[in-house]
């Protein structure tokens, strides 16, 4: 209701411009950057172009925050593959997603930094690479072409009781290109100093708002 409601109203105003921040947003569930995303294109799209886990349960499952009902993957949730891992088949963001109503068409941009992680940098890399987004601020903290998430157990180490976070499902998000040795670069890079942050000062958005009002080009 919330991004329906908040579509509806900027058609409603006519307005030519749209600034999202994503700025030290570390993610979250997937399906809501794809619903988001879902409102800024006008036709059907991949979000997924695979989801895979080795293992339909772990050994050291019995020492993270799992109840005994959950250490195992049901079956019906993954194949075997010729490739040694097993592929999900059930998960809402693989195969073909439908747009959303109501659509929004004007200019998109979005704020990251390197704390831009998880679902909200899937949603960066899908939007950046369908053109549906210009990206304004600093490098983004995930590879672009997938991430380890999804099914994310919290290792309790038995004897510290140190806890981590296990990530042992790899997404593969449905974007082209070739692997590089970087991060979610931004189009238009925006930097923050230690002297903005102690005067309170945001240049990433100053510059968003430029560009959205059309006094500053993008790039």
């Amino acid at each position: 209701a919330f991004l329906k409601d908040s579509f509806q109203k900027l058609n409603e105003k006519s307005t030519p411009a749209l600034v999202i921040d994503l700025r030290d947003n570390n993610g979250g569930t997937s399906q809501f950057a794809k619903a988001l995303f879902a409102h800024l294109t006008d036709g059907p799209f991949k979000w997924l172009n695979g989801m895979k886990v080795k293992k339909y349960e772990y050994d050291f499952f019995r020492h993270t925050d799992l109840p005994p009902e959950r250490r195992r993957m049901p079956r019906r949730f993954a194949q075997p593959n010729d490739d040694g891992w097993l592929d999900m088949t059930r998960h809402p963001n693989l195969g073909t997603q439908q747009p959303a109503s109501p659509g929004y068409s004007g200019q998109v941009y979005v704020l990251i930094n390197g704390l831009t992680s998880s679902a909200a940098a899937q949603f960066v890399s899908i939007a950046h690479s369908r053109q549906r987004a210009t990206l304004i601020g600093e490098e983004g903290d995930i590879d672009r072409f997938g991430t380890n998430a999804g099914w994310i157990p919290i290792l309790i180490l038995p004897n510290t009781r140190i806890c981590v976070q296990v990530p042992v499902m790899r997404s593969w998000l449905a974007v082209s290109g070739d692997p590089t040795d970087r991060r979610i670069l931004p189009d238009r890079q925006v930097r923050e100093t230690v002297d903005d942050m102690l005067a309170i000062r945001d240049p990433a958005m100053k510059v968003a708002l430029a560009i959205a009002a059309g006094k500053e080009k993008a790039d």
